[in-house]
């Protein structure tokens, strides 16, 4: 049971949910808008991607599965390179383990014991092996090769930013407590506590869960949430200190980012003065909802946070199915 339900949060909070049937879409005037969310006002695209620019880092807040969000994240690189820029673009979705393969198919040539320059079909298998991709569907590995071709077309760096997926079930599992000093030599803690923030992630836990989340449940998975946020929050911290010719760009579920809180607020603890933009690429909800809802801003004792994102890009949904419906009294 705690299995099923840890996977089944992580699916809502990241965005890791199966690709979905489309939906018959539900037409609402806030689908591609983008919203500034202190102004509450529409703000322009050109205007967005000058600050995005300017800024040292830009999280692009997606939910994974949603191809709406991946192709406006495409465009919005393309469109620094138009400008002059060379984004570095980070990963949620690769460890950081796999940054070297990512690299070597970005920037390597070929091994001196090879007789000839594999193919582009052979190269993109090979990689695809190496980063454990096999068995996700072919529609998910493009989604996110994408940008690796991309990449490579235009010399980009890249970096994987999680923890290793074998690391991070353990920690559900077994608890931060049950690892060995081989196992937490592998943490990358910042340092930065947020008491409030733990309180606001209960919340959001407990949401997930249809509200059943019984406090032992809660302490794994904040605790799992933390060292995760911390892992890619440390790599963005050392891809800033690296000669660049434009922003770091990192591509990562929504919820790492929501309120300015999590990553965001770790790599600013890490990185004094640091000049950050939260672009969450948003779902419309399943039911049409004015502006408000979505900028809304959660209180817990006594402290006010930001609405989720700085901007808000709309969207449509990938499915409309509420995943709590099954689970209500009949």
């Amino acid at each position: 049971m705690f299995r099923f339900l840890f996977l089944f949060v992580f699916v809502l909070l990241s965005g890791l949910s199966c690709i979905s049937a489309s939906p018959e879409p539900r037409q609402d005037p806030l689908i591609d808008k983008i919203i500034h969310a202190a102004e509450e006002q529409p703000i322009d695209r050109e205007l967005l991607l000058q600050k995005m620019i300017e800024a040292d880092v830009v999280y692009l807040g997606e939910k994974h599965d949603n191809r709406y969000h991946h192709r406006m994240q495409s465009a919005l690189i393309k469109r620094m390179i138009s400008k002059g820029k060379k984004p570095v673009i980070g990963f949620e979705f690769f460890y950081q383990h796999q940054t070297s393969d990512l690299l070597q198919y970005v920037f390597g040539s070929k091994s001196p014991f090879q007789k000839k320059e594999p193919s582009p079909q052979e190269q993109e298998k090979k990689l695809r092996k190496q980063l454990g991709w096999q068995d996700r569907t072919n529609e998910e590995w493009e989604f996110y090769f994408n940008f690796i071709r991309f990449a490579k077309s235009h010399q980009l760096t890249v970096f994987g930013a999680d923890l290793p997926d074998s690391l991070v079930k353990r920690m559900s599992r077994s608890g931060m407590d049950a690892l060995t000093p081989v196992e937490t030599r592998l943490l990358q803690p910042t340092g930065f506590e947020d008491p409030i923030y733990q309180k606001l992630m209960d919340s959001k836990f407990t949401a997930s869960h249809c509200g059943w989340n019984p406090p032992e449940l809660s302490e794994k998975l904040y605790a799992v949430w933390v060292a995760r946020n911390d892992a890619m929050a440390q790599a963005i911290h050392a891809m800033l200190n690296e000669e660049r010719q434009g922003p770091v760009v990192f591509i990562v579920g929504g919820g790492h980012v929501e309120h300015n809180m999590g990553i965001y607020e770790r790599v600013a603890h890490l990185n004094p003065g640091v000049k950050q933009i939260n672009l969450g690429f948003t779902e419309i909800f399943i039911d049409p909802a004015p502006l408000a809802r979505y900028m809304e801003r959660p209180t817990i004792d006594g402290r006010t946070f930001l609405p989720a994102h700085e901007y808000f890009w709309f969207t449509q949904r990938v499915d409309y199915d509420n995943p709590c419906e099954k689970f209500k009294m009949k």
